[in-house]
């Protein structure tokens, strides 16, 4: 593999009590507004990939950025690799190599201290699609 290639497989270390997908709206309506819209894309993007493939897909990164609508470009500032180090830091996929990446393909609920900063909206979303959450106060 390249340097400009990314190894994408499925994470088979679940996160506890993940249990969103692709396809559920509680992603997009919770997890979008606390990862960004880059970050989200990214997420959903390798897991469709992984779903249409069997095991991994090896993706080449300025494809892979362009098909997100981000820059080209490459290196450590990159938006691609900026959406990568957000997306392991909130636990969308893990990346125990450069050049590998371990994708979540079923999202937990959103953890409290993420919502607590969030807007009220957001926080109903989330009570609507997984029950009330004790001591978050949203921002309104």
């Amino acid at each position: 593999m390249s340097a400009h290639e990314l190894s994408v497989a499925r994470d088979f270390v679940t996160r506890p009590g993940a249990r969103f997908g692709v396809e559920s709206v509680y992603p997009e309506a919770v997890w979008l507004p606390i990862v960004g819209p880059s970050t989200f894309l990214l997420w959903r993007h390798l897991v469709r990939h992984l779903q249409d493939s069997d095991d991994q897909v090896v993706l080449d990164v300025e494809v892979l950025a362009r098909s997100l609508g981000l820059s080209g470009k490459r290196g450590e500032q990159s938006a691609l690799a900026r959406a990568l180090r957000r997306a392991e830091r909130f636990g969308l996929l893990r990346r125990p190599r450069p050049d590998l990446a371990l994708v979540q393909v079923l999202l937990p609920p959103v953890p409290g201290h993420y919502l607590a900063r969030q807007h009220a909206d957001v926080v109903a979303a989330h009570q609507r699609h997984d029950g009330p959450t004790r001591h978050v106060a949203a921002r309104s």
